[in-house]
């Protein structure tokens, strides 16, 4: 419970500055491909990303995320629709926002049962780096809320090193409150 208290403060604290985001795939022909690494007491996991944007408003994308040291557990993926609401396109703001709804075809506490999820992201430019803000809620069988916070900065022309914390909460009696560090890269082309 403590570090969901530290998580919303940090956020109430992001909200009155900035961040930006690694999965937000707004904007007009962006592609966008992330691949991480979320290392926690559940397990690890690789997470792959694959977005495009369609204009400034709207974007797609697709998550595949593979459990690896664990053979009980299966790979699920996640494919989602990123959107700004009408009324809120032409609000002047300090950060970027997206909303996202999508469809999951499982979870990290039941991999073989589908849902939906909801959130939504945040995102800033800080003096070269990117600081981000990644919330999800996933329901089905059981209800997830998935949050990540986290920077990007360009480690090579083009390619951005991603880092961030993860918490992953679930009203699963089986499944524990999974919280980890989140790496890897970001390639937009």
């Amino acid at each position: 419970m403590k570090k969901i208290i530290l998580f919303l403060a940090v956020f109430v604290l992001i909200l009155s500055s900035s961040t930006m985001a690694s999965t937000l795939n707004l904007g007009a022909d962006v592609y966008r491909f992330q691949m991480t690494n979320f290392h926690s007491g559940e397990g690890d996991f690789i997470q792959v990303n694959l977005g495009y944007g369609v204009d400034k408003y709207t974007g797609y994308g697709i998550s595949i995320i593979a459990p690896y040291d664990q053979p009980d557990k299966q790979s699920i993926a996640e494919l989602e629709y990123q959107f700004i609401p009408q009324s809120k396109r032409d609000a002047r703001k300090k950060f970027n926002y997206s909303f996202k709804l999508g469809g999951v075809s499982g979870t990290m506490a039941d991999s073989s049962k589908s849902g939906l999820k909801a959130g939504f992201i945040i995102e800033r430019e800080l003096e070269e780096k990117l600081v981000y803000l990644d919330l999800d809620m996933i329901a089905g069988s059981s209800t997830i809320f998935d949050g990540e916070l986290g920077f990007c900065g360009e480690v090579s022309e083009g390619i951005l090193g991603v880092i961030g914390f993860k918490v992953v909460a679930s009203n699963d009696e089986e499944f524990s409150t999974a919280t980890g560090v989140n790496y890897g890269i970001k390639i937009d082309f």
